[in-house]
């Protein structure tokens, strides 16, 4: 410790500190002023009743106050709920399988969110990472305690407001996902979400960590969010199935299993009721059997692209508002460029609209499905009164946008050249042909769309890219291109 100077008073002699003014002894001012080096020296040195802070009481002035006991066993009771729903959504993915298409019966649809791209990361459930994510939380409160002056329970809590940030950012991710592109919602993933939110609610109010440190945990989300929206983006996973189905499945879609074949054929009888069947025949044309001998088509009384002869006859059930629907037939036009009159396409439009559709559940129609009953009956008019344009119009239909329905509606009438009022539109005959189609539809171990029907095999979903199309025709039903460098 440096020697502090003295100021000897000029009357008494006594010794006195350079900053007095007043000798204490003799009460003689004092003339001599301190330098500034020794007021300096004199300021550094520690006054009566002062302590100087070590290192650890330094630290523990600004030391963390963990959340309180409530906070800490709410995100440790939602964490682990949210766990279980999680886990609940593994194994709803395992069980789906994915395939993409359309099902306009609800609203509320896991089955059809799960079926798209967004279900998966890299080709694994996004079940996993969520379920992993919320018993990381769970664990790390475990760990952090409530000690304040522990190293440990400042960093778990650290970690744990990080993963409830990259939880709030993916509950919006999703949440916008099936409201905005999906157009349908999962009620575990929804839940799953609330409790994310919840949670990061719940830290973000109860831990006060600094300015700092708060921008720190920001900065560390989005580089791990960014990773995980660019895995969903940039992965490429198959989105359909070939699958056969026995006879034994057709029953369980009936509503009496004691009924014979459904006769898709000629429409002989209208009937009045839109839930009841019309009466049809087969005739002397040329038929296919699908759903394994389940149902009896007579191709020759149905839209159809191609000849009645083909090697191969794909029966596609379809709804022009569906994308994934226009997707497949744009797929299949390159497929039948490809392989010319080997292949040929029956198309029966099933409206995914509840006006004409009664398997659906009034007013559950979602705004993508709006006049797909108005689009099939243009389509069927069309192909009726102009057969050999209907290819070109229904290509036109299947568009990656769907065209207006006045520019629709123009462009049938300019084809048939007549106008489609609303007598023949709305016919008693074309209610029931679209009846026959819903209905066979139905006859299907699910009534999802797109779908395409090879006698008892069953194509759901799509193909990314039409050489899948390619690839699985020529693999299951050895049809070959017409020029071995064909590609469309």
């Amino acid at each position: 410790m440096a020697t502090v100077p003295t100021v000897p008073c000029p009357h008494c002699g006594r010794e006195n500190s350079p900053t007095a003014v007043i000798c204490p002894r003799c009460e003689a001012r004092l003339e001599v002023q301190p330098p500034a080096q020794v007021v300096e020296e004199v300021l550094d040195k520690p006054r009566p009743f002062e302590t100087i802070e070590s290192p650890q009481a330094q630290s523990n002035s600004s030391k963390f106050d963990p959340p309180t006991n409530w906070r800490r066993w709410f995100v440790r009771i939602v964490s682990v709920i949210a766990f279980m729903l999680a886990i609940s959504l593994v194994f709803k993915a395992m069980e789906i399988g994915g395939v993409a298409g359309c099902d306009g019966s609800r609203l509320f649809d896991c089955d059809e969110v799960w079926a798209t791209k967004w279900s998966t990361w890299m080709q694994v459930p996004v079940g996993v990472p969520a379920a992993l994510l919320y018993m990381t939380i769970s664990v790390c409160t475990f760990l952090g305690g409530s000690d304040p002056q522990s190293t440990l329970c400042r960093t778990a809590w650290v970690f744990v407001a990080w993963l409830a940030a990259l939880a709030f950012c993916a509950a919006l991710w999703f949440i916008g996902i099936q409201a905005f592109v999906i157009q349908k919602f999962c009620m575990l993933c929804l839940s799953t979400h609330l409790c994310g939110i919840a949670i990061a609610a719940v830290v973000a109010t109860g831990l006060p960590f600094s300015a700092r440190t708060t921008g720190r945990i920001l900065l560390m989300v989005i580089p791990a969010f960014g990773i995980f929206t660019i895995g969903q983006f940039a992965q490429k996973v198959e989105k359909y199935r070939l699958s056969s189905v026995p006879p034994s499945e057709l029953v369980k879609t009936r509503n009496d299993p004691t009924r014979g074949p459904l006769y898709v054929g000629k429409i002989t009888k209208p009937n009045q009721d839109a839930r009841s069947m019309p009466e049809t025949e087969l005739g002397e044309g040329p038929t296919v059997s699908v759903l394994s001998g389940g149902a009896i088509i007579a191709i020759n009384e149905h839209p159809l692209i191609g000849q009645t002869d083909a090697d191969l006859m794909i029966v596609k059930l379809f709804d022009y508002t569906c994308p994934f629907c226009r997707k497949l037939h744009r797929h299949l036009t390159a497929a039948k460029h490809r392989y010319g009159d080997q292949i040929a396409i029956c198309m029966l439009p099933v409206p995914q609209e509840a006006i004409c559709n009664h398997t659906l559940e009034p007013y559950a129609t979602r705004g993508s499905h709006q006049h797909a009953c108005r689009l099939a009956r243009y389509a069927i008019w069309v192909w009726q009164n102009k057969p050999a344009e209907y290819p070109q119009f229904s290509a036109w239909l299947s568009q990656e946008t769907l065209p207006a329905l006045k520019a629709i509606r123009e462009q049938a009438e300019e084809i048939v050249g007549s106008k489609a009022t609303d007598d023949v539109i709305f016919s008693d005959e074309m209610d029931a042909r679209i009846r026959l189609y819903i209905e066979l539809s139905a006859y299907c171990p699910d009534t999802g769309i797109p779908k395409l029907l090879f006698g008892s095999q069953i194509f759901d979903g799509i193909t990314e890219e039409p050489e899948e199309l390619f690839e699985l025709l020529e693999r299951e039903f050895d049809v070959r291109p017409l020029k071995p460098d064909a590609s469309s």
